[in-house]
């Protein structure tokens, strides 16, 4: 791939390892997403691949720290990681669809008949990255969605249990010549997040554009450990044009 920051599972991705920050999920309830973001085909579609093909979705990542008044950014160095006082952090980012479910997990036809449904990016730790993949191995999220159980609220980090669905809704969709124009949404507003995607996993600054964005705000150098399951910051809500609901 062209962007080195930009892989898939087993395919780019041997730098994976240290802790990320991670999409919030509200306690008690299970919902049912479908990987939103995949190479494209020679139309310009996006190719979930036949069974067995070993297409998988894309991610973008990067090692990071977080400087209150700035915001994530990326680290380049020794230098950035003795600014801002702790050791990098590794933040991994995908998009995905959330479908309309109950609290349960169980689908809701009538609202999905009337495009109610989500596109969001979604910020995961490197143990969840592996944990999908291992999934992916054996159910490919081309042919099935996850599910996903948030089995606390409340608390700073929160625990995630995923399992396959029988079926991938998105694939549905691509198929079915009566959704076009919930494709051509879907497809729209992935392609606005990815564009800035590298952003939203961390912002590349140098020192002094960090001293220069502190120095605007009255701020000084003081960084945040955010949690695994903390939302976006708002400065970077703002480049993805309101899309994150978090």
């Amino acid at each position: 791939m062209d962007n080195e920051n930009i892989f898939t599972f087993g395919s780019g991705d041997g730098h994976i390892g240290s802790k990320s920050k991670a999409w919030k999920a509200e306690g008690g309830n299970t919902y049912r997403m479908s990987f939103a973001w995949w190479p494209q085909d020679k139309d310009g579609r996006p190719d979930l691949g036949a069974a067995g093909s070993g297409n998988a979705p894309l991610f973008s990542g990067g090692q990071t720290n977080y400087i209150q008044g700035v915001g994530y950014i990326l680290n380049q160095g020794a230098e950035f990681t003795k600014y801002a006082g702790e050791p990098p952090r590794q933040r991994i980012a995908t998009v995905i669809i959330i479908w309309p479910t109950d609290k349960r997990g169980a689908l809701d036809r009538t609202r999905l008949a009337n495009g109610d449904f989500e596109v969001k990016p979604w910020i995961i730790s490197s143990e969840k990255y592996k944990t999908l993949e291992q999934i992916h191995r054996e159910f490919s999220f081309g042919e099935h969605d996850v599910t996903a159980k948030c089995e606390e609220n409340g608390t700073q980090y929160q625990k995630l249990a995923f399992s396959p669905c029988k079926d991938s809704l998105y694939r549905q969709l691509l198929e079915s010549p009566k959704a076009t124009v919930f494709v051509d949404q879907i497809r729209a507003e992935v392609a606005a997040i990815t564009a800035g995607i590298q952003d939203l996993v961390g912002r590349k600054m140098t020192i002094q554009q960090i001293k220069e964005k502190l120095a605007q705000g009255g701020g000084a150098p003081m960084v945040r450990d955010m949690g695994e399951n903390n939302a976006v910051s708002g400065d970077i809500e703002s480049l993805v044009g309101g899309i994150l609901d978090q």
